[in-house]
């Protein structure tokens, strides 16, 4: 900016000239919620017979929404009886977090089935959730539900009267996941069963981080082509290097 208008500005003002032009262009965020009603009429003109609900709490401020169209709970009956249910967090003045639904059809596609936006990833909204979307879709022959929500916060807990309570929660929805982690060994996954301090190790993002670097670093791998016992020319991208050798077990690297 002061290169090339000659202003000289701070962060803070260029955040500012920033949160303005997105109000012209979206208005306040608060003007967006009191567009929510008018939104859910017109949905539910548009697609009869969908679930869409809201929750508001005791002063009639917002909470949580949920919506599932018609024509996602007519395509279900198409698509395989396994749900997946993953959470993204919002950013924001209000933010909260973006849930959605969604499982596959015959052909092996996406198909989205329901999404919402809740307060938190807390159990009184995920409860909500749920509960709304064995509503809206009732239950099927061999009907699964995927979450890594109730587990990783097992995972996580200190306490092993807290991992039960938690434990209890999952056998209400599905007596086999219980079964199946009990197999699994809680000492395995569990926090608060583990026999050694691990601390905040849950997962395995850091080897999947390295992972990224070193699949990265494979596509830029020097290649290495002996011409004789103490020379070797060294190809990297479009570059082309010669490696002399002055003893054979040393290296003095020259480049041309």
């Amino acid at each position: 900016m002061k290169e090339d208008m000659g202003m000289d500005l701070t962060y803070i003002m260029y955040w500012r000239a920033k949160e303005i032009a997105l109000e012209e262009l979206r208005e306040k965020p608060s003007a967006s919620y009191g567009k929510l009603p008018a939104y859910i009429h017109v949905m539910n003109t548009s697609y009869p017979g969908s679930h869409i609900r809201v929750k508001k709490n005791a002063d009639n401020e917002f909470l949580y929404i949920f919506v599932a169209l018609t024509s996602f709970i007519q395509g279900f009956d198409h698509c395989r009886p396994v749900i997946v249910v993953d959470a993204s967090h919002l950013r924001g003045l209000y933010n909260g977090t973006f849930v959605a639904a969604c499982t596959m059809d015959e052909a092996g596609h996406i198909f989205s089935l329901a999404y919402g936006v809740l307060d938190s990833e807390k159990d009184a909204s995920w409860s909500w959730f749920f509960e709304n979307l064995k509503e809206a879709y009732g239950e099927r022959k061999d009907m699964c539900v995927v979450s890594d929500h109730v587990f990783y916060t097992m995972a996580k807990s200190y306490s092993k009267t807290e991992f039960h309570k938690l434990m209890e929660k999952v056998k209400a929805v599905d007596a086999r996941v219980k079964n199946y982690l009990e197999l699994a060994d809680y000492d395995m996954w569990s926090r608060s069963y583990a026999p050694i301090h691990r601390g905040w190790t849950l997962t395995s993002n850091i080897v999947e981080s390295i992972n990224v670097a070193l699949n990265e670093a494979e596509c830029t791998r020097m290649k290495v082509i002996p011409a004789s016992e103490y020379i070797y020319t060294v190809q990297y991208k479009d570059k082309h290097f010669l490696v002399c050798r002055k003893e054979t077990n040393a290296l003095a690297m020259h480049f041309s």
